[in-house]
């Protein structure tokens, strides 16, 4: 929460300015591509289960469109975790009309 919310915090902060947005932009994008090989292991985030934590990211990774951010394919691991994540029925359940035009 501390990094990664921060970070889309001030990417949708329209006080902020550009070169720091872009700068937010791109270490999100290399911290969630760093933590994508935690998912070649685990099915979830660090565990067999989905968990609290999950639900917690899953939202943030859902609006990496809106927030500019592009996953490169080479982060198969975590495309594959959001890919089957974003498929669970709880998951499109809770999004909004809004968030579902999204993708």
């Amino acid at each position: 929460q501390r990094d990664w919310c921060a970070q889309v915090d001030l990417i949708l902060d329209s006080r902020s300015k550009e070169p720091a947005r872009a700068l937010a932009r791109k270490e999100l994008r290399e911290s969630l591509i760093g933590v994508s090989p935690v998912f070649t292991d685990k099915a979830f985030f660090m565990s067999d289960e989905f968990s609290l934590v999950d639900c917690c990211l899953l939202p943030l990774l859902w609006r990496l469109p809106q927030l500019g951010i592009e996953i490169p394919k080479a982060a198969k691991p975590l495309l594959d975790y959001m890919e089957r994540s974003f498929a669970r029925s709880g998951f499109q359940e809770s999004l909004s009309t809004v968030e579902r035009s999204w993708r």
